[in-house]
């Protein structure tokens, strides 16, 4: 079955678990750079970058801009190691990505793509990823994603069960308030780097230009990329 395949998939050892790098051997606010990255999806494939070169500073704020399929996406990917450069590199601090832990390198990036995924979890869990809750930044990134009228509104306030579909007493979110849960998933994790790929393209231009304000807010004091 489907499920079965899913729990074989999960129970793969990761050949590469990477170095021995971790989020502290990296500055408060790293610089990245692409160097002579190529990349394709196999090797009969067309190459979607070949030997690309940019230099993102320390604290920069970069917005970068193309046509659908010009592969910002995937440069994204290439960047937090979801996928690998099939040549050249990705370096943070200007040390290489393979060096760090995976589970390490994963912890730099508060990434925010348009594609929502909602869990069948309560509010609180789907904010911080865990049931293992931090409460206090709980508090602060639902107040800073100004969820706060939302979710004293709900039935069980942050305790309240998302996805309507998996439980009776479940509740869905508007698009704007899915939006915003986003914003606070990526303020609760507080990464070094902020990746922001055209997290609003469900909304209308008015919530879209104050979500990206208050991203822009939260961008201050890191290094972030805009999609």
């Amino acid at each position: 079955s489907e499920l079965s395949q899913i729990r074989i998939f999960l129970n793969t050892p990761d050949e590469k678990t990477g170095g021995e790098l971790t989020v502290n051997d990296t500055s408060e606010k790293p610089s990245i750079e692409f160097k002579n990255l190529s990349f394709r999806y196999s090797e009969n494939a067309a190459w979607i970058f070949k030997d690309f070169n940019l230099k993102i500073d320390a604290g920069e704020k970069l917005a970068l801009v193309g046509i659908n399929g010009a592969g910002k996406t995937t440069l994204m990917h290439l960047l937090m190691g979801l996928l690998e450069p099939t040549e050249g590199s990705v370096l943070i601090d200007g040390k290489n990505s393979t060096d760090f832990k995976k589970t390490e390198y994963y912890n730099l990036f508060s990434p925010v793509f348009q594609d929502i995924n909602i869990f069948p979890e309560t509010f609180a869990a789907n904010i911080a990823g865990t049931e293992n809750i931090n409460e206090e930044k709980l508090k602060d990134a639902i107040t800073s994603s100004g969820l706060n009228e939302m979710v004293s509104s709900l039935p069980n306030g942050s305790q309240t069960i998302l996805v309507k579909e998996s439980n009776d007493e479940a509740i869905d979110l508007s698009g704007g308030q899915n939006q915003r849960m986003l914003l606070a998933r990526a303020l609760y994790k507080n990464a070094k780097i902020n990746i922001l790929d055209e997290p609003t393209a469900a909304l209308d231009p008015i919530a879209e230009s104050k979500i990206y304000e208050e991203y822009d807010a939260m961008s201050k004091e890191k290094t972030s990329i805009f999609i």
